[in-house]
């Protein structure tokens, strides 16, 4: 007989033990849903303004992911200021390239073309170039004045 008690306290603390998981999981549930409830803006659910966004990306940079249109004049330069940035010089302008050494490896990638521009190539018109990193690789402008392209965070000298 005191066997058949221990099964049915057994029995009676299982019933329990799903009773309150089921009302902690139901209670959790109701919880989690009433976070997508917050009110836009509130503390619940923040707004990022552009002073915010601002003061997150300064600099120098198309910041919609597109091209940014520079004109720059004779002896300017341009360069990554961080990562990497492409450059497409516009035509009826000329610029050459810039950069630490002429080894290969070490120049300007010509993504249109599939060559390697090394220090005082001419920068060829209506290509997509990549500076690889911000080393101090770049390119300068030799005509009068140039019009160029870019994408990614710059800095003109």
């Amino acid at each position: 007989m005191l066997k058949n008690n221990d099964l049915k306290i057994k029995i009676v603390l299982v019933f329990l033990a799903f009773c309150l998981a089921l009302l902690l999981s139901v209670t959790l549930g109701a919880n989690a849903g009433q976070a997508s409830d917050a009110a836009a803006g509130s503390a619940d659910d923040p707004l990022i303004t552009l002073s915010y966004l601002n003061g997150v990306l300064p600099g120098n940079s198309s910041d919609s992911g597109g091209y940014a249109t520079i004109e720059l004049r004779r002896g300017q330069k341009i360069r990554a200021r961080t990562n990497s940035l492409e450059i497409i010089l516009r035509p009826g302008y000329a610029a050459t390239v810039i950069s630490q050494r002429s080894d290969v490896g070490v120049g300007l990638a010509d993504l249109t073309s599939g060559l390697e521009l090394l220090e005082g190539d001419s920068v060829p018109t209506n290509h997509l170039v990549l500076i690889p990193r911000a080393d101090g690789r770049g390119i300068s402008i030799v005509s009068e004045n140039a019009y160029i392209m870019a994408r990614g965070d710059y800095e003109i000298y």
